[in-house]
């Protein structure tokens, strides 16, 4: 499989600073937010031990929740632009021709939410809301569909701007400039069937 770098890379390991940065990141979140929680008490009284155990929990869980990757989001967000449909409609009718899709320039949004209870000793003391908003900006890309399937993202450039936010206190802010070269043809990518 050819690939850039950047479209393998999982948002999260993207997104987020390295694991200690982030982890501060959180800490700091996890202290806005419950100083003025009456019933994050329990919170507000841990140990530096359990709040760093904390902080790990939910920086694991993030970066779970962020696991796909560039290349997963692009397939997403062709899943309804109509040049993508109609070549996959024509790829069934005429199976093992490559279709080939100019894009021009295409805007992929994707925004992530994953939310997060908390409890001390087994009572309830809040919930985390842990956002992650992402747009792609894809200029001069190529899209080549055969059988129904996109197998490879040919040419063009790519813009990802993203953030992370924790109960509304950004943790994280990138932008990035990346080329966009996938093959697909050693995973098998999602089925696409076009809307009769």
């Amino acid at each position: 499989m050819t690939t850039s770098p950047m479209t393998e890379t999982s948002l999260g390991n993207w997104m987020l600073p390295e694991s200690r940065q982030t982890q501060a990141r959180i800490e700091h979140a996890v202290a806005q937010t419950t100083a003025n929680n009456p019933s994050a008490g329990p919170l507000r009284t841990l140990g530096v031990v359990a709040r760093r155990a904390l902080a790990q929990e939910i920086e694991a869980s993030l970066r779970a929740a962020l696991n796909e990757t560039m290349a997963d989001l692009i397939l997403e967000g062709w899943h309804t632009y109509d040049a993508i449909t109609t070549a996959i409609k024509k790829s069934h009718v005429q199976p093992r021709v490559k279709q080939i899709v100019p894009l021009h320039t295409h805007v992929i949004t994707a925004d992530r939410e994953h939310n997060l209870d908390i409890e001390v000793d087994s009572f309830p003391v809040m919930s985390l809301a842990a956002k992650a908003a992402l747009r792609l900006q894809l200029f001069a890309a190529v899209a080549v569909v055969i059988d129904g399937h996109i197998v490879a993202i040919q040419s063009g450039q790519a813009t990802a701007n993203g953030a992370v936010s924790v109960n509304g206190v950004e943790i994280s802010r990138k932008t990035l400039a990346f080329p966009l070269q996938v093959e697909l043809g050693w995973r098998r990518p999602p089925q696409m069937v076009a809307a009769t």
